[in-house]
């Protein structure tokens, strides 16, 4: 039978196939980040120690914010002080490197010297300090060294296997040398496997706290070592219980001494191993996944194989109708149950068996693409879990038990005679047609949820931030700011402003889309009387800074240069002004406030501008920033003493970018010979805070594109069914005058009834996701009627293009060919 029917076994094995390959690829890969960090010895009892803020203020009311990051020494004390804690092992990874503590911050760069003593210079971004049982605590194997012995020693670092390949190459790793800024050395003791995928920890150079007295310091006074602390808890304890406990004396830990200005109220979090990947605290520098988009992946595994099963069920039953007399005749000379049931169990199986051999086949090809543009990785067989296994193998075998039991179920219900009249050749199953709404709807409902992933998304990065954009690129600073960096920094920036190609430049310790800066704010009072407010700031800025960037300075002046006058002056934006208290902007112009953090200054509002953004709100979903909370500008020259300059941003010419690039790397090697020429576009720098929702926009138009794929074949199928099954009534209604319009009628219109009923159904879910997807976004664009319409229409449109062919040509034969047809 299937060798009779090529057409509509290609449609069964093809749907099968896209079908089983997509919910092999989404269910592993789901299954796979939702158990991350689930391999270590005792996951279950290893947690994080967060933090909690929150503070008030007179016109912002409240505000909490949760915070990934501690101090070190205190988390070593509170572990210390606590018996429920077994064990504590400490992360500091480059976003927090402080000069002070361990000799360099976080614009760090590394050299090896090869045998003949020529340098080379890489800069890593995924690198960390660690406490020396690193490798105790977790269960990452090591592929050289001793995991009690690695860190032990100051000095030491441990390498991925990726990077001791990269520096080193085929020679043996350990015990070589790593300078950091070309002047600290760090030698190799170990190398570790690459981490996994399925770890939120992303690290390639792991180098040991041991040696370093900031990270024993357990002192606010004497130590600002910040990092992440992971915990074990001693078996039995709980950590909902444990943190209750220890926010009733909170304070002798984590709440700020007199001697040093905190912001508002500090208690604790102890956030569970597992629940690390899916945090969206703010300084998290390490991958973060959103568990709700997981769960929402894993739930469309099965709906795409769903949508595969339901055709492949529908066209097998509207196949049938072709068998009836087959199915009689086998009855009446005396076919057994067992020979039905055998016959279309082997069809079955033998349908689904080269359908996932076609899975299987398009997995391997579409395995690199998948991991590249949507992010997808494929886990390979012997590496699923005998859970996934287990599920895979269980939704292959109920399609083939299925579609294998219904013909068999049908001809044992129905008398041979009845079956030799082929009765109701042209009526389905109500279960059947049900299933067929389902498929509809649920292609509705997908093509619904990523068009508004698009719109917001496409508002997202189109929208206002309140700062010219346009033709500007970043060029980190010199690596090395020793001497007068200030200095050679303006030289730097005079000699490019004679280049062709480059229009303008500013420095600043941070730009638009940084990581880097003060973004978590300042703490700010206006007298010693007034709430503290945090405010956030880009650090120190030079004159051009606002001027360039088209901030509009609504009240005062500007810095002026090196004036000695802006050596205690400070520029805030207009929300800052009314959260300071000041009912005009106007009227905080030569008003003194007073910035409290570790370097206690009183300082004088010079102007007033408008607010931008600057900190993404999807860095850290549960709060709101930027332009939102207002902010505060310090000048370079004379702001907070570790707000280096680190960005040079630069107007080129966008036409001749390459050309123009050029010159400013000629310039920057000049100038800085030892240093790493590295650029990026302001978009750029901007739009990667949005890679997770870009990409997750990129994985439902996949999605949806399979999921209508799918239902349109079996809609090719179906209506090739009814057009065939109707052959000689077209012809016959044709022969008595019917139009087009007519047979047209005829052959689409149960479809246009089960297309309504599945908009019915489809429209309510569609609408509630897509609120529950705007929940995330502080800025959410506005959606209007039409924009619920559009899938619709366009899933209307898809239907017509499918049917066209298949209609156009039933209505185009001669009706002499149709009364011949039986």
């Amino acid at each position: 039978m299937l060798w009779r029917n090529p057409f509509f076994t290609l449609l069964n094995v093809s749907g099968l196939a896209i079908g089983l390959a997509t919910f092999y690829v989404l269910w592993s890969y789901t299954q796979s980040e939702l158990s991350t960090d689930q391999f270590h010895r005792d996951f279950d009892r290893i947690g994080r120690i967060c933090r909690h803020y929150t503070w008030m203020d007179e016109s912002q009311g409240k505000l909490d914010i949760d915070l990934s990051g501690v101090h070190l020494g205190m988390a070593t004390k509170l572990v210390r002080d606590f018996p429920q804690f077994k064990e504590i092992t400490r992360i500091i990874p480059r976003g927090i490197f402080l000069l002070e503590s361990q000799g360099f911050d976080s614009n760090v760069f590394f050299s090896v010297h090869d045998r003949k003593n020529d340098k080379r210079i890489f800069n890593e971004p995924d690198v960390a300090f660690a406490d020396p049982n690193f490798f105790e605590f977790f269960s990452f194997p090591l592929a050289a060294g001793t995991a009690s012995e690695v860190l032990t020693e100051p000095g030491s670092m441990v390498l991925s296997e990726r990077l001791a390949k990269k520096y080193f190459g085929n020679e043996d790793p350990l015990n070589q040398i790593i300078y950091i800024n070309d002047s600290i050395p760090f030698h190799v003791t170990g190398v570790f496997k690459n981490l996994p995928r399925n770890t939120h920890l992303r690290l390639d150079m792991i180098m040991s706290l041991a040696g370093i007295k900031a990270a024993a310091s357990e002192s606010w006074t004497e130590s600002f070592y910040w990092g992440y602390a992971y915990v074990r808890l001693s078996e039995g304890e709980d950590f909902v219980q444990l943190e209750s406990r220890i926010n009733e004396q909170f304070d002798r830990y984590f709440n700020c001494p007199p001697s040093v200005a905190c912001i508002g109220k500090v208690t604790s979090i102890l956030q569970p191993l597992n629940e690390t990947l899916f945090s969206r605290m703010t300084q998290d520098f390490f991958i973060t996944r959103s568990h709700s988009l997981l769960v929402a992946l894993r739930a469309l595994a099965f709906v795409v194989l769903a949508l595969a099963w339901i055709n492949y069920i529908t066209l097998s039953i509207s196949l049938l109708n072709k068998r009836l007399a087959e199915l009689g005749t086998r009855k009446v000379v005396g076919a057994s149950r067992r020979d039905f049931m055998l016959q279309f169990l082997v069809e079955a199986t033998f349908v689904n068996a080269i359908s996932i051999v076609v899975a299987f086949t398009l997995v391997q090809l579409f395995r690199t693409p998948l991991q590249t543009l949507l992010g997808f990785y494929v886990v390979d067989l012997p590496d699923l879990p005998s859970f996934t296994v287990l599920i895979v193998t269980a939704m292959i075998l109920i399609g083939i038990i299925v579609t294998g039991l219904y013909p068999t179920l049908i001809s044992f219900r129905t008398k041979p005679v009845k079956l030799l009249q082929k009765f109701h050749a042209h009526a389905l199953p109500l279960w059947s047609r049900a299933l067929i709404v389902s498929q509809y709807a649920a292609a509705m409902v997908i093509m619904g949820w990523t068009m508004s992933v698009y719109f917001q998304m496409n508002y997202i990065l189109k929208k206002d931030m309140g700062v010219a954009r346009g033709g500007v690129v970043v060029v980190d600073a010199p690596f090395v700011n020793e001497g007068d960096i200030h200095s050679k920094l303006d030289h730097f920036v005079q000699e490019l402003l004679k280049q062709r190609g480059v229009r303008d430049a500013t420095v600043s310790t941070s730009v638009v889309g940084d990581d880097s800066g003060f973004g978590y704010g300042l703490p700010v009072n206006r007298t010693s009387q007034t709430l503290e407010v945090g405010l956030p700031t880009n650090g120190g800025v030079d004159d051009n800074f606002i001027k360039f960037y088209g901030i509009k300075l609504i009240a005062g002046r500007n810095f002026e240069g090196s004036a000695a006058p802006d050596a205690h002056s400070v520029l805030i934006s207009k929300t800052a002004s009314q959260r300071l208290g000041f009912k005009d902007p106007i009227d905080a112009v030569g008003e003194r406030i007073f910035i409290a953090r570790n370097f206690d200054r009183e300082m004088a509002v010079i102007g007033v501008y408008d607010d931008y953004q600057f900190v993404h709100s999807l860095r850290s979903l549960n709060m709101k920033w930027g332009g939102k909370t207002g902010s505060i500008l310090l000048h370079r020259l004379h702001g907070i003493p570790e707000a280096k300059p680190n960005r040079i941003s630069l107007r080129v010419d966008m036409n001749n970018i390459s050309e123009s690039m050029a010159v400013v790397q000629h310039q920057f090697t000049s100038n800085f010979p030892q240093e790493v020429f590295k650029w990026r576009l302001l978009d750029d720098n901007i739009n990667r805070h949005y890679d997770g929702e870009k990409l997750s926009r990129n994985q439902l138009m996949m999605l949806t594109a399979i999921s209508v794929g799918i239902a349109c074949l079996g809609l090719l199928g179906m209506v090739s069914i009814r057009a065939a099954e109707r052959t000689r009534e077209i012809g016959i209604r044709k022969v008595l005058g019917a139009r087009i319009h007519h047979i047209i009628s005829l052959l689409t219109r149960t479809l246009l009834l089960q297309v309504a009923v599945s908009t019915m159904l489809g429209i309510p879910v569609s609408f509630w996701l897509v609120r529950i997807y705007l929940e995330r976004f502080d800025d959410k664009f506005s959606f209007s009627w039409w924009h619920y319409l559009l899938p619709i229409v366009a899933f209307l449109l898809i239907i017509a293009l499918t049917v066209t062919s298949v209609v156009m040509r039933a209505t185009r034969t001669n009706p002499a060919e149709s009364l011949r047809t039986e």
